[in-house]
């Protein structure tokens, strides 16, 4: 597949991780197998028992549960508002308008940023809440929403250093 002469395969490359991040981060925060004990699932927002699930509340949310689901939102949000200058950035180069520098170093940036809010997100839940299911029963374990929210903020990260790495190919 060739691209015009303005499109830069790097940035499409960054958006690409940057997109498949952001899906692969809201399934795991959507799902419940954050903590998992048998039958018995805890996510952010909800909990389950043999399948039947129940949504928390804001009010039976610990301060660091909402501060977990507060960060999920921000990480998404920033991640998105990346891609959206990714997409801006390769429609410039589409049409062969000038792009500023500006544009690749604030989409790396907002990308990192989603990446150290995830991260942030998942040390959050194994040593606080993660903690107090264990000491409940100490069978609980971590699940695959909690590494799905991991290889997210990887793919973010990867995106954000793509995007960077493109702005400085281009002023060499």
């Amino acid at each position: 597949m060739t691209y015009p002469a303005g499109v830069d395969f790097t940035v499409i490359t960054a958006l690409t991780f940057d997109f498949v991040g952001w899906i692969i981060h809201n399934v795991g925060l959507g799902t419940t197998h954050w903590s998992v004990l048998g039958p018995q699932t805890q996510g952010v927002v909800q909990y389950c028992y043999n399948s039947l699930c129940t949504y928390r509340s804001l009010r039976d949310m610990s301060s660091y549960q909402i501060t977990v689901l507060f960060l999920a939102v921000a990480a998404i949000t920033w991640s998105f508002s990346a891609m959206v200058l990714a997409l801006h950035n390769i429609y410039k180069g589409y049409t062969f308008q000038s792009q500023t520098k500006t544009i690749p170093i604030l989409g790396g940036a907002l990308s990192i940023v989603a990446c150290v809010f995830a991260v942030i997100e998942v040390i959050i839940w194994a040593a606080e809440i993660h903690r107090d299911f264990r000491m409940v029963n100490q069978n609980f374990e971590l699940g695959y929403s909690f590494a799905l929210t991991i290889v997210g903020a990887c793919l973010y990260f990867l995106g954000g250093i793509l995007f960077i790495t493109s702005q400085r190919k281009k002023s060499t």
